[in-house]
């Protein structure tokens, strides 16, 4: 059984946070109310409309962007297209909330045991493979799909590097073949993509390996103008260490990047256009992990470190776009770090 985020999004977190928590403490997702607290900031909770999709245990989530909201069971919404049994994997919401891509074994058979991307409608009423002529797409990494639904960037390993990032577009009803995207790169392996606004650039994780080490790295949408934003050699003023690794990085409305940055802990972290230093979010939280943003600038992210939580599990938090304010949405459960979703 191949999903296909193995080894690609994982903080090391044995390591690093905790270690590993007991899967039997797990609920399939779905959080009592009663469990969402506020946590330690004495601030307001950040507002607005907004939808968050996460992983766990073989499924995929989307919940609304407010404290107490009860977490949509996308795979078992989506057991009427079954054709083979098998388990979904992450999903990703396009930025005009009208689609999702979908990592699942279950669509199709080619997919049985290698799982294949999806593109399925928001409102869950279809269900697409995506790939060229019968010829499925496996990604071996995260993925993002524009608005409109119509392009999708994922990491494969079809390319001259162990990890490259590919572009397919929906043209007239078919997919195009695959076109690589980081074949100019320095870096050996590139990963979780995120499209900007307007289409023209992705940012991704990039690094010589599958380990640490990753930084951030930036390519047009026709394979040009590969560079690297932001490496984890670099130090911001007041840290006096490199980086272990920046990771996950997603553009804001205004084109800064948001992005998970290891200087001592994981934290969340903004470079703003143009500027040639990051900006620390806020120090309140400590290994805070695989940020993404919501329609109205919120941050959506993975944190390890709220008091009641003295497993270490992944849990899913929502902050203002300053880091002043913040809500839990899920608690008490070990969502899988293989990358969040924000979308409308």
């Amino acid at each position: 059984m191949t999903l296909g985020l193995t080894g690609t999004g994982c903080d090391g977190a044995e390591e690093r946070d905790g270690g590993a928590p007991d899967a039997g403490a797990r609920d399939g997702g779905v959080v009592d109310a009663s469990a969402v607290d506020a946590g330690p900031l004495d601030a307001s909770a950040p507002g607005g409309p907004g939808h968050v999709t996460y992983h766990l245990d073989g499924h995929a989530y989307r919940i609304a962007a407010q404290a107490g909201a009860v977490p949509e069971d996308l795979s078992a919404s989506l057991d009427s297209f079954e054709v083979v049994a098998g388990e979904d994997g992450a999903a990703t919401l396009s930025s005009d909330g009208a689609w999702l891509a979908l990592l699942s074994e279950r669509f199709d058979a080619e997919c049985d045991g290698w799982a294949c991307l999806f593109r399925v409608s928001s409102d869950l009423s279809s269900v697409e493979l995506v790939g060229a002529a019968g010829a499925a797409v496996h990604p071996d990494g995260f993925f993002v799909i524009a608005p409109g639904g119509d392009l999708v960037v994922y990491a494969g390993t079809d390319g001259p590097h162990p990890r490259d990032l590919f572009v397919v577009r929906r043209v007239a009803g078919s997919w195009s073949a695959p076109v690589l995207l980081t074949g100019s790169s320095s870096q050996q392996i590139h990963d979780f993509p995120d499209l900007r606004g307007d289409g023209a650039t992705v940012v991704f994780d990039c690094g010589p390996d599958t380990g640490d080490d990753r930084g951030l790295c930036e390519v047009g949408i026709d394979g040009t103008g590969f560079r690297e934003v932001l490496m984890p050699s670099h130090l911001p003023p007041g840290e006096s260490d490199p980086a272990l690794q920046l990771h996950h990085p997603h553009y804001a409305a205004d084109g800064a990047i948001v992005f998970e940055g290891e200087w001592g802990t994981e934290r969340i972290w903004r470079l703003d256009p143009g500027a040639a230093e990051p900006t620390l979010l806020t120090d309140a939280f400590g290994n805070d992990n695989s940020p993404c943003i919501l329609p109205n600038g919120d941050i959506a992210s993975l944190w390890l470190g709220r008091p009641e939580n003295p497993p270490g599990y992944h849990e899913l938090k929502v902050m203002s776009a300053d880091g002043t304010a913040y809500e839990m949405l899920v608690t008490g459960v070990d969502v899988d770090d293989w990358g969040l979703g924000c979308g409308p």
